[in-house]
């Protein structure tokens, strides 16, 4: 994931029967039905007049996920994301390849390839900063280099050589129908592959980063669409974190990412 979408409403549907985490109060009607809020937000503080974080937790079904509204309450918030049910995640300008097969598939919001998304062996975390944020920054592509920097730190510290790429995008072996053959501004690189994907939806309120890590990468159903020297060439560029030696699960990978965000203030502007 790499690309950004540019976007200016956020209405998303039905009425949820369950409460809304806080920051969301008065768009109950824009949350999707069944959505789970498993732990409520907490703020992480900072010494010295700097945003603090909320962190919270939800579980549905990816296809709902992805619809929830952007927080109005304009504050930074870091999410764990965690689906029911395998689903291939298609970029907002994707083509849809499995129309009529009995594949679950989902339209995201932000830009980027296709996503196999199972999460018994992958983290995804949002990250959202506010339009009013110190961590803000107009440029699509350089708004992407202080999360992917951060992310980086937070695998570095586990031992694994992690960089973020700051170069322009590349579309890779697949032209960029596969996700994690491309490489974009701020994705997380670790000898010389794509261990983190990154891509993000702007709108009036802020941008919204979504960032999915495996455990261990595999195309899925994305095999199907790819001649086997091409899925040679695409497993080639993406690799996980128990390729690199760490055997963590993936909730314990989603803590480590959402300490290592919370952690920072921004006002220095790292690694934007």
């Amino acid at each position: 994931m790499s690309d950004s979408e540019q976007e200016r409403e956020t209405g998303v549907g039905a009425t949820s029967r369950l409460s809304c985490p806080r920051g969301f109060e008065g768009q109950e009607r824009k949350l999707p039905p069944e959505t789970a809020v498993s732990a409520a937000p907490r703020a992480v503080c900072h010494r010295g007049p700097v945003p603090t974080w909320l962190r919270d937790e939800w579980r549905a079904s990816a296809e709902l996920l992805h619809a929830r509204p952007m927080p109005a309450d304009g504050r930074r918030r870091v999410s764990w994301l965690r689906p029911a049910a395998p689903a291939v995640i298609l970029g907002s300008a994707s083509p849809n390849p499995f129309a009529d097969t009995h594949t679950d598939v989902v339209r995201r919001r932000s830009g980027g390839g296709l996503v196999w998304l199972d999460p018994s062996v992958s983290t995804w975390i949002d990250v959202f900063v506010p339009a009013a944020d110190p961590l803000w920054h107009p440029d699509v592509s350089r708004s992407f280099h202080w999360l992917g920097s951060t992310l980086a730190r937070a695998f570095v510290a586990l031992g694994i050589q992690a960089t973020a790429h700051t170069g322009p995008y590349d579309s890779g072996p697949s032209d960029g129908l596969v996700c994690f053959a491309t490489l974009g501004p701020g994705e997380v690189v670790a000898n010389g592959k794509k261990l983190v994907g990154i891509s993000q939806r702007r709108t009036r309120q802020g941008a919204r980063f979504q960032c999915v890590t495996y455990q261990r990468f595999d195309l899925g159903p994305l095999a199907r669409l790819l001649d086997p020297a091409a899925a040679t060439q695409v497993l080639g560029r993406a690799t996980a974190w128990q390729a690199l030696g760490i055997n963590s699960s993936p909730s314990t990978i989603a803590a480590l990412l959402m300490d290592a965000v919370a952690a920072t203030s921004g006002v220095d502007k790292v690694g934007i």
